[in-house]
């Protein structure tokens, strides 16, 4: 459901640490959908997110190369998804795309989510 930047689609990756979500019913959008933009900016390991509103009211970190800003409300350029996977250190994943220090990645069972590079070892 993620795209965007990426260079290790296809990679297998293990956990170096464990993982846990940040939130259960993270902020969900595809190409073309508006969402809300707040005031709140955070910069993690040098990349810059805002925090997000989608038209369901589920919130969540998006990062700044997401938001199409020429239309009022902001809409969405790709699909994005700020669902993150809870795993254990050790745990084997395929890493499908790279942006903002993250992974978009795929479990064995087939879940989907991002798991923070700094817990991965490519």
């Amino acid at each position: 459901m993620s795209r965007g930047p990426s260079n290790a689609q296809g990679q297998t990756a293990r956990l170096i640490a464990d993982h846990q979500r940040s939130y259960e019913n993270p902020i969900q959008v595809k190409t073309g959908q508006p969402f809300e933009l707040t005031d709140r900016i955070d910069i993690w390991q040098g990349y810059r997110w805002i925090w997000a509103r989608d038209d369901s009211g589920r919130e969540g970190w998006v990062p700044d190369a997401l938001p199409d800003r020429s239309q009022t409300p902001a809409t969405a350029r790709y699909d994005y998804s700020a669902r993150e996977l809870d795993c254990a250190q050790g745990a084997q994943v395929t890493v499908r795309h790279i942006s903002h220090g993250w992974a978009w990645c795929e479990m064995d069972g087939g879940d989907l989510g991002w798991l923070p590079l700094d817990k991965l070892a490519l």
